[in-house]
């Protein structure tokens, strides 16, 4: 019962944060609960850990937990393609800045979860947007967009 109603907690949460249907991808949530509060810390699904929720209502996600809701075509909307000079530093973990993104989804707004992806749909990093999707769209191209919290070769993953 309990893991019951804190998968359809985790559920809400990333529909509404995200914009998606995530019930039909995420059949199988494990969590790891506060024994101080009761509260949910994180979850995940087997071995992979997919997120933790923050203090401030968000979630911050893992690469593990972009690759699981990326199967949805509508949380592409959640995600920047940089340009391909870029890429580099963004799979070591650097900030992304404003002039070297080429896309940006109109879902991102300043504080908001977004994960950084290559022309080819694969995931890259995943990070916190400092900047909204309209500004970007004005042309606006100085500064740091994305605040990246963990990429590709800070995995140890090597392509």
């Amino acid at each position: 019962m309990a893991d019951s109603f804190g998968r359809d907690i985790v559920i809400h949460h990333l529909d509404l944060l995200f914009n998606i249907k995530s019930s039909d991808i995420l059949t199988e949530l494990h969590f790891i609960y506060s024994k101080k509060t009761g509260r949910i810390k994180s979850f995940g699904s087997k071995d992979l850990s997919f997120g933790t929720l923050r203090s401030d209502g968000g979630i911050a996600l893992t690469i593990e937990g972009a690759q699981a809701l990326f199967k949805t075509m509508d949380f592409r909307e959640n995600c920047v393609i940089p340009i391909q000079e870029a890429i580099p530093f963004i799979r070591e973990g650097k900030s992304l800045f404003c002039k070297h993104i080429l896309w940006i989804g109109s879902n991102i707004k300043v504080g908001s979860e977004c994960v950084v992806i290559d022309n080819d749909g694969k995931i890259l990093a995943v990070g916190k947007s400092l900047i909204y999707s309209l500004c970007f769209k004005s042309n606006v191209k100085r500064g740091i967009a994305i605040k990246i919290r963990k990429g590709l070769k800070s995995r140890a993953i090597n392509e």
